[in-house]
């Protein structure tokens, strides 16, 4: 199941344990949003191909660690 999350114009079809890990992590959610298009992408790719809470968890922790300054020079 997809929910679609509309931000900066731009719509991205989520899955359902992303988005739902996002809300729970607000730094991730603020990093995530603030991503350029392939980071975000490279995120949502290796949320689907997540096979189990855990993981899906560790990835969301994985972007709240990341700042703006990891996607830019």
């Amino acid at each position: 199941m997809n929910r679609t999350a509309e931000i900066l114009e731009e719509k991205w079809d989520l899955p359902l344990g992303f988005t739902m890990a996002l809300g729970e992590n607000p730094d991730a959610m603020f990093v995530f949003s603030s991503m350029p298009k392939k980071y975000r992408e490279s995120c949502i790719d290796r949320a689907r191909n997540a096979n189990s809470r855990s993981e899906m968890q560790r990835i969301v922790s994985d972007i709240a660690q990341k700042s703006f300054n990891d996607f830019i020079g």
